[in-house]
């Protein structure tokens, strides 16, 4: 897992699954920069993930295209609506 997230230059958070008490690693893709941008979205096209961490994906990549504008209130408004239907909060699996 260290390998993976040095590869794509993010975090990895380890936190302890409360109810087996098993360790569970989690590969954070915040990247604040271009170039950590085009190394995700470079891979995943090509490797596409599958069910909805892949929609996951795609909304990522849909709310990529507001960085670096400047930003309506309605585009505001739009990232939310994106960001808020992403993990735990998807309902669409399509």
């Amino acid at each position: 897992m260290t390998e993976i997230a040095q590869l794509f230059q993010v975090n990895l958070m380890h936190k302890v699954n409360k109810s087996h008490q098993e360790p569970v690693y989690v590969i954070v893709f915040f990247a604040q920069s271009d170039r950590k941008h085009y190394i995700i979205t470079s891979y995943l096209t090509k490797f596409p993930l599958m069910s909805s961490k892949h929609l996951n994906y795609l909304s990522f990549f849909n709310g990529l295209s507001y960085l670096g504008k400047r930003l309506t209130n309605e585009e505001i408004l739009e990232i939310r609506t994106i960001k808020n239907s992403m993990n735990n909060s998807r309902r669409e699996f399509d």
